[in-house]
């Protein structure tokens, strides 16, 4: 890349603006609660710390949407656009991190309960 638009850029910025637009039209309250808390856990542990920001909340995103109790239809609406963006339809820690230990990965969920965006939902 010469420092120029391209395909690449286009693509990358087409997965990564219609889920930071969802998570931001589901910013007030709870809302944004599990979406943002399950990425605050994964980076508590220096493992997956690097796990992407985008992937993850985008994910996060589709756990809210069934906590909620969403419609199916919404729901596979979600899942679609999800995977036309690349966003992990289910978290296997496993394929973020193939060693994670237990703890680390108690550490993670413990963290993620206890993340301030959970504070609205309890």
């Amino acid at each position: 890349m010469d420092g120029q638009p391209c395909d690449v850029l286009d693509q990358v910025l087409d997965a990564i603006f219609p889920f930071a637009g969802v998570t931001s039209l589901m910013a007030s309250g709870a809302h944004a609660a599990a979406s943002h808390a399950l990425y605050e856990g994964v980076t508590v542990c220096d493992k997956t710390r690097e796990f992407g920001h985008g992937l993850l909340v985008g994910f996060g995103n589709l756990c809210l949407l069934a906590l909620e109790q969403r419609s199916d239809e919404e729901l596979l609406a979600a899942i679609g656009l999800a995977q036309a963006c690349a966003v992990p339809l289910t978290l296997t820690l496993a394929a973020i991190c193939p060693d994670l230990p237990d703890v680390e990965l108690a550490a993670i969920v413990r963290a993620a309960v206890d993340a301030p965006d959970m504070a609205g939902s309890k």
